[in-house]
């Protein structure tokens, strides 16, 4: 029963109560203009305390906290892009870039390679010395493409392509001296025509004045096949402009006329 209603039924109990009382004078008293006192019984007002009770019912259902799911995609760091360069550079372009490795490393000769004192093939005359196929070499710097070694007690540069991580077989005898034939075979078929090349009608021997290259063509292109020491002699067969022919080893070989005293 609600609040409103239970009010309403307790006002009617109490005027049901009230005319009750009033009706309750004897017809049979005292005669009308006697003074007497009349006994009327006044009704108590009901003091019963009713309590109500209000349950407040909880409507609000919980709720459950919602977590939201981390869905980034894990980013990888950017990396520097390898820097590309051009395979003709020049000498002072390759030296801007020139450092030193952390410690040195072993490759080997590809084939029969120069080494020179710039690391470059523009100027042929900077051919110091040269690697046999197979040969150790001790790599300590870099260029972009070209490396530094390391032999006895001095340096100079590789072209990168020509060195192997891995083993090389060396070259045999028989493969050497085939290789030193063919070129000297091209060489004389380049020269067909060449009013300066000329062999001597008789050989003589020639001393060199400072470590020389001994190459399988009359050209600072042409490949290496042995060196010569300052004071090593040989024998000059023949001569094709600034180059003397020579015996080298079995071989026929070309050696620069600067480096003859």
């Amino acid at each position: 029963m609600n609040r409103k209603r239970w009010l309403t039924a307790l006002m009617i109990a109490a005027s049901a109560a009230f005319l009750l009382g009033g009706c309750g004078q004897r017809a049979d008293g005292p005669a009308a203009g006697t003074a007497t006192e009349a006994q009327t019984q006044k009704p108590e007002p009901a003091t019963e305390a009713v309590v109500v009770v209000e349950q407040i019912e909880e409507t609000e259902a919980p709720t459950e906290a919602v977590t939201e799911v981390a869905t980034e995609a894990p980013t990888e760091a950017p990396t520097e892009p390898e820097t590309k360069f051009a395979k003709n550079l020049t000498a002072e372009e390759e030296a801007q870039y020139e450092s030193e490795l952390t410690e040195e490393k072993i490759y080997y000769a590809k084939d029969d390679i120069n080494i020179r004192s710039t690391p470059d093939t523009e100027n042929s005359d900077n051919v110091i010395s040269s690697y046999d196929q197979g040969e150790r070499v001790t790599v300590v710097g870099e260029t972009p493409n070209w490396f530094i070694i390391r032999k006895e007690d001095w340096t100079g540069y590789v072209y990168k392509d020509n060195l192997s991580e891995t083993v090389v077989e060396e070259k045999t005898p028989e493969e050497r001296s085939e290789a030193a034939d063919q070129e000297a075979a091209a060489q004389a078929e380049a020269n067909v025509g060449n009013e300066t090349s000329v062999d001597y009608a008789e050989s003589f021997a020639i001393q060199v004045n400072s470590d020389a290259n001994v190459r399988a063509g009359a050209s600072n292109q042409a490949n290496i096949i042995g060196i010569l020491n300052e004071g090593d002699v040989v024998t000059a067969l023949g001569e094709s402009d600034n180059w003397f022919q020579v015996e080298y080893q079995g071989n026929i070989g070309y050696v620069s006329k600067t480096v003859v005293g």
